[in-house]
């Protein structure tokens, strides 16, 4: 084992060099010895290593910012956003198979698109309401009375979705071989459950008009609109306010206003 850290010098230990010898006088003078201060001619900097600097790495340009959704103020006081009904086409899994032949359909854009392309269309909504608040109103009341009848005139007759909206949707091109009155059907039967909804969560329960928000944005046709996912905000007689959602899609064309779906 090694002891140096603990062990004093030997000399130390064994009073070894402990006392000063005493020297004889000498008549020479001692030449002192001194130490000129570096000038600072004579003080050689250290070589400074050249160290190489890596490029300038530029930064990435900020992408441009995307263009602003186009909105609008419904009875110029509930936003509402522009929403395409477009989508992609769907290829068919038969497209490469041998003979195969695409279906004929001219009009195959309207689907990307979201519509139709149609002339002017001047019939009127019969037995509408003026403006979204209004129509909203009549919701209101309908339930408060518990009208299931009240409800359903609110809505889009099936005259008016045949000459009017149906001519519109992509759905209608020849190609599909989809008649307006099976479309209809449909329609109809998802809003009588609609309307069984909206009178089993609110029949007479009071509800007072307070807003609207149209959560789901509009959609502009040639010749109508629809409002989507539109939420009534209601106050109870015990002062909460409530949002009535089965009225979900609007339709407004010449500022006439009726249900177009009630949803279950």
């Amino acid at each position: 084992m090694h002891h140096a850290k603990y062990c004093l010098p030997l000399l130390v230990v064994f009073g070894l060099g402990c006392s000063e010898s005493e020297e004889p006088a000498s008549s020479e003078p001692r030449a002192e010895v001194t130490t000129a201060a570096p000038t600072a001619s004579s003080v050689v900097a250290p070589a400074v290593e050249e160290v190489e600097t890596a490029p300038a790495v530029e930064e990435p340009a900020e992408p441009p910012p995307e263009p602003e959704t186009p909105r609008i103020l419904v009875d110029g006081k509930w936003p509402a956003r522009e929403v395409s009904a477009g989508r992609p086409l769907k290829r068919s899994a038969l497209e490469n198979a041998p003979g195969y032949h695409p279906p004929d359909d001219p009009e195959a854009d309207a689907v990307v698109r979201g519509y139709r392309i149609v002339g002017p269309n001047d019939l009127p909504l019969t037995e509408g309401r003026p403006s979204a608040e209004s129509l909203a109103r009549a919701i209101l009341s309908y339930l408060n009375t518990g009208d299931m009848k009240g409800l359903n005139d609110l809505r889009i007759t099936y005259d008016e979705f045949r000459d009017i909206l149906w001519p519109e949707f992509p759905q209608s091109r020849p190609v599909t071989n989809i008649r307006a009155n099976h479309a209809y059907d449909n329609l109809w039967r998802t809003c009588a459950s609609g309307i069984n909804r909206g009178l089993t969560e609110w029949d007479h329960a009071g509800l007072e008009f307070e807003s609207l928000s149209i959560d789901g944005g509009y959609t502009p046709y040639p010749n109508f609109r629809l409002f989507r996912e539109v939420r009534i905000i209601a106050r109870t007689p015990a002062e909460q306010l409530v949002r009535v959602s089965f009225a979900h899609t609007w339709a407004e064309k010449d500022g006439v206003w009726k249900v177009y779906l009630y949803e279950d």
